[in-house]
C-alpha cells in the first residue's frame, strides 16, 4: 500500500471472502487494525489536503486507487473518512466505520422516472433593463422535478431547482452561464450529462435579436418584439397546428447503372443525315426503352439496345436531336412517372468545329475532329489542323520611318551642339575680334580705339593728351585675325 511518493509492504494477511480488514499506521483504543505499518505512516504520509492511496500486487501492478482533493472527490473534514461500498463506486465522506462496509446512501428520494419534456421556449440575451432570462416549457403530461437539470451556455452550467407543472412556462431570470453574448451565443439545457435542448443564435439560421427583443420559439425561432416572459408566446397561444404531412419521396427506378455517354457526333449535311454515337462503358446491357436524345428535352427515342462495353448509333434523319442552329445535344432517361433525368449533355458551340464530312469524337476525355468518322467503333484518327492563311505583306515603311538603331541619337546631337557653343565662347574670350579698316563704314576718329567686335557699342571716353604724335590709322596687322 502506498501514496505517490513511497510504498509499504504489507505482511501476509488472509482476508475472508466478503469481509474487510483494517491496516493502520498505528493502533489506538478506537481502531483495532488487522495489520500495522511499522514506521507509523502510509507511504511518506497521507496529505490531508489531497493525495492518492494506491494498492499494488507483488509484481507492482496497480489494483486499486482512491484520490481526494481533486475534481472528483472533496477533501474530508477532520474526523471524517472516505468510504465506498464497491471498487468502482464514488467515495463518500461519512463518519468513520473501520472494519465495516458502509452501504451507499439511499436513493429513495430520487424520482423513479424522469420526463425529458422540458424545452427552451424563449430567451432574452440583451434586455433593455434587468437581468437576462430564459423561459422553459414543460410540454409533457407529468410534472418535471428540476433536480439534476442544468442550464447555461457553452462555458458554464448551473443547476436548476423547483418543479414545472404540465403545460407550465418556468422563468429563470439571472445571468445565464457566463452571461450570454448579445451578438451570438448558445443556450444549453441538460439533464445530467445529456443535452436535452439547445439553441444557438447569432447565425444565418437564427440571427441575434435586437436589444429588448427576445428569441421566441414556434415552428422556428424568431425575434419577438413583445417578449412574454413566463407566458406562452403569441404562437404558443394559438391552436396546435396540424402535423406536417409525410414528405413525398420520388425515386427514379432505373434498372441499370447510368453508364451511357455521348462519344461521337456527326452534324447533318445536304447529302447525309446527322447521327449520334453512344457508348455503354458499364458491365450490363441496356435496353433502349425510356432513353431519348434531344437538345434540351427528350425527343429522339433510342431504338437499339446498347451491349455492355459496346457502341450504338442513333440516326437523326428528321433533324430532331441535331436541328440546324442547335448548340446542345443531351441524353435523357424518362422514367414511367416523374420528370425526365438528364444523363449526359454536350455543348456543341464549345467544341472544335468540323468541316463537311468530318465528325467530332470524345477521345481520351477530349473532343477531337476526326479525319474520317468512326460510327459504332471506338477511337479514330484526328484530322490535321487547317493552316490559317498568312496575312498580306505589309507595305514597305516610308523613308522617314527608321528604326531607333538607324537614326541619329538625339542626345548626341544636343551634346555636340552644346560643345560647339562652349568652344565658341572660349575662343571669343581668348581672341576678341577687332575690326579691320575696310569693315567699318566710317573711319575711326582720331584718339578712339577701334571696335572690338563684341555686341556692346564702342566705349565713349575723352582722348588722352600726350606729347607723342597721334596716328590717325591703326597699326597694320602682322597677320590675319583668328576670326578671319
Amino acid at each position: 500500500i502506498a501514496d505517490e511518493f513511497g510504498d509499504d509492504p504489507l505482511p501476509p494477511i488472509s482476508i475472508p471472502a466478503g469481509e474487510s480488514i483494517v491496516i493502520a499506521a498505528s493502533s489506538d483504543a478506537d481502531v483495532k487494525p488487522t495489520a500495522t505499518i511499522e514506521d507509523g505512516r502510509i507511504g511518506r504520509g497521507l496529505n490531508d489536503d489531497g493525495d492518492d492511496l494506491i494498492l499494488t500486487d507483488p509484481a507492482g501492478a496497480e489494483h486499486d486507487r482512491v484520490s481526494w482533493g481533486d475534481e472528483t472527490t472533496a477533501v474530508p473534514k477532520a474526523g471524517t473518512s472516505l468510504q465506498r461500498d464497491a471498487p468502482d463506486s464514488q467515495p463518500i465522506i461519512e463518519a468513520p466505520t473501520p472494519g465495516v462496509i458502509q452501504p451507499a446512501p439511499s436513493t429513495e428520494s430520487s424520482p423513479e422516472h424522469v420526463y425529458l419534456t422540458l424545452r427552451i421556449s424563449e430567451v432574452m440575451p440583451d434586455p433593455s433593463e434587468g437581468d437576462e432570462w430564459v423561459e422553459l416549457h414543460n410540454f409533457g403530461p407529468e410534472p418535471v422535478q428540476l433536480e439534476g437539470w442544468q442550464l447555461g451556455d457553452a462555458s458554464t452550467l448551473r443547476p436548476l431547482e423547483g418543479t414545472i407543472q404540465p403545460g407550465q412556462h418556468h422563468l429563470i431570470r439571472a445571468p445565464i452561464g457566463n452571461r450570454l453574448n448579445n451578438r451570438g451565443d448558445s443556450v444549453l439545457l441538460l439533464f445530467g450529462e445529456t443535452t436535452v435542448d439547445s439553441v444557438e443564435y447569432g447565425t444565418d439560421a437564427i440571427p441575434a435579436p435586437a436589444r429588448g427583443q427576445s428569441l421566441a420559439r414556434a415552428d422556428a425561432w424568431y425575434a419577438a418584439a413583445d417578449p412574454t416572459p413566463g407566458e406562452p408566446s403569441e404562437e404558443f397561444s394559438l391552436a396546435e397546428p396540424a402535423p406536417d404531412p409525410e414528405p413525398e419521396i420520388i425515386e427514379y427506378l432505373i434498372p441499370v447503372p447510368l453508364t451511357i455517354r455521348i462519344t461521337e457526333i456527326m452534324r447533318g449535311t445536304e447529302d447525309a443525315a446527322a447521327w449520334i454515337e453512344l457508348h455503354n462503358f458499364g458491365t450490363q446491357d441496356i435496353e433502349p426503352d425510356q432513353w431519348y436524345l434531344g437538345p434540351d428535352q427528350p425527343l429522339l427515342p433510342l431504338l437499339d439496345p446498347i451491349p455492355a462495353g459496346g457502341y450504338v448509333v442513333a440516326h437523326d434523319d428528321s433533324r430532331i436531336a441535331l436541328a440546324p442552329g442547335d448548340d446542345r445535344v443531351s441524353l435523357w432517361y424518362q422514367p414511367p412517372a416523374g420528370e425526365a433525368l438528364q444523363v449526359d449533355a454536350t455543348d456543341l458551340a464549345a467544341l472544335p468545329q468540323p468541316s463537311n464530312g468530318q465528325s467530332i469524337a470524345l477521345i481520351n476525355g477530349r473532343w477531337t475532329v476526326l479525319d474520317a468518322p468512326t460510327p459504332d467503333e471506338p477511337g479514330g484518327i484526328a484530322a490535321a489542323p487547317v493552316p490559317e492563311p498568312s496575312p498580306a505583306a505589309d507595305p514597305p515603311p516610308p523613308a522617314t520611318d527608321q528604326s531607333a538603331q538607324d537614326s541619329l541619337n538625339p542626345w548626341l546631337v544636343v551634346s555636340a551642339a552644346l560643345m560647339a557653343l562652349l568652344a565658341v565662347i572660349i575662343l571669343r574670350s581668348l581672341f576678341p575680334r577687332r575690326s579691320a579698316p575696310d569693315d567699318l563704314d566710317d573711319p575711326v576718329p582720331a584718339g578712339e580705339p577701334p571696335y572690338d567686335g563684341l555686341d556692346q557699342p564702342p566705349l565713349d571716353f575723352e582722348p588722352v593728351e600726350t606729347d607723342e604724335p597721334t596716328d590717325p590709322q591703326p597699326p597694320p596687322r602682322s597677320g590675319p585675325h583668328p576670326w578671319d
